[in-house]
Formats: C-alpha cells, sequence, structure tokens
C-alpha cells in the first residue's frame, strides 16, 4: 500500500489521523507534551487504527448503532 492510499480525501497529510481536526477529549494531540510526543507520532501520524483512543471511540460508536438497532 502506498503511503498516500493511507488517508484518501486528506492530501496535506495522508497519515494524519481522521480525527485530528476534530480530536477527542482524550486524544494525544489535544493536548502535546514531551511525555505525549512519541504517542502522537505513533497513533496521530502512523498507526492510526492501533490507538487505543481510536479503538475506544470506535467501540463506542458501534455500541451505540447495536442499541439503536435492537
Amino acid at each position: 500500500m502506498n503511503k498516500s492510499d493511507k488517508n484518501p480525501g486528506n492530501e496535506h497529510s495522508p497519515l494524519l489521523c481522521e480525527y485530528a481536526v476534530m480530536p477527542f477529549a482524550d486524544c494525544f494531540c489535544l493536548n502535546i507534551t514531551g511525555h505525549s510526543i512519541p504517542k502522537v507520532t505513533r497513533y496521530c501520524m502512523e498507526e492510526n487504527s492501533g490507538c487505543p483512543v481510536y479503538a475506544k471511540q470506535k467501540a463506542e460508536k458501534l455500541n451505540k448503532r447495536v442499541k439503536i438497532d435492537e
């Protein structure tokens, strides 16, 4: 997979997490400190799907959808 294919539609930064523009309250990129920089570069720029915040938000969204469908 080409790096530019990872986040189609985001021509400014193809590796940037889709939630970086409107981050969740617990996103690493919301409050950048020396301690959070490694997490920001890893999860907000490279491994979005491996981010614990991303996974938590995705699971919560899925749970809401399941409850609505029941």
